[in-house]
């Protein structure tokens, strides 16, 4: 008893501090974001529902995530359902036709970035194009959350992911060590950047060269 009371206890603090530190305390990240349309569209114009942070998902999203890893817990329905309803900074996109959820991408929005927690699609629905929308969807978002870049954590040794993300336009940008908590594995660090916003750091850095062919300062 005295562990839930202290664990319900952390997660109340950790909320209070994550509402201190956001762009607009009080006001859950999930409530701020216009979707353009309520369904995604994937292979031969077939269509999935969407929608976004819905807690009624949580008990599918567990057993998906479990599917999609083959039987690796990543997040626990008690990690998902915190992050879900007690961090006002994340926001989860749910694909779904009727009654069954087919995948879901979990988005945190950090200072400088929005963070992919997890990205999963139902294995029978793998390889047809889900997951590079929902990806599109996210980068869609990014502008509206006014963050410039995508950044998100695979297993070096997870070859997929890393090919999928690399195709989809990330780039590794770094390495975490032993970042993994069940057989502490290292991390690779993925980053997708806005392409306008890398045209204006281009632009950024052409202006702060030095002219070529002028005079330049010389000291003898």
């Amino acid at each position: 008893m005295w562990k839930e009371c202290f664990d319900r206890w952390l997660f109340q603090l950790g909320n209070k501090i994550t509402q201190l530190f956001a762009d607009e305390p009080g006001q859950a990240l999930s409530q701020q974001i216009d979707l353009d349309k309520s369904t995604l569209t994937y292979g031969l114009d077939q269509e999935l529902d969407l929608a976004i942070s819905d807690s009624e998902w949580i008990d599918q999203m567990v057993a998906l995530e479990r599917a999609a890893y083959d039987g690796h817990q990543m997040w626990s329905k008690k990690d998902i359902y915190n992050d879900m309803l007690y961090n006002p900074s994340t926001f989860y996109l749910q694909a779904f036709k009727e009654k069954e959820l087919l995948a879901f991408v979990g988005c945190r929005r950090d200072k400088e970035s929005i963070h992919i927690s997890n990205l999963a699609v139902r294995p029978s629905y793998q390889s047809l194009g889900i997951g590079s929308k929902l990806l599109d969807l996210v980068k869609h978002l990014a502008p509206e959350l006014e963050r410039d870049s995508i950044t998100l954590e695979v297993r070096l040794s997870n070859e997929g992911a890393k090919k999928f993300y690399l195709r989809e336009g990330f780039k590794a940008t770094g390495k975490m060590a032993r970042y993994y908590h069940d057989n502490h594995e290292d991390a690779l660090t993925l980053t997708w950047q806005n392409e306008a916003h890398q045209v204006a750091q281009e632009d950024e850095a052409n202006h702060s060269l030095p002219p070529t062919g002028g005079q330049t300062d010389s000291r003898d």
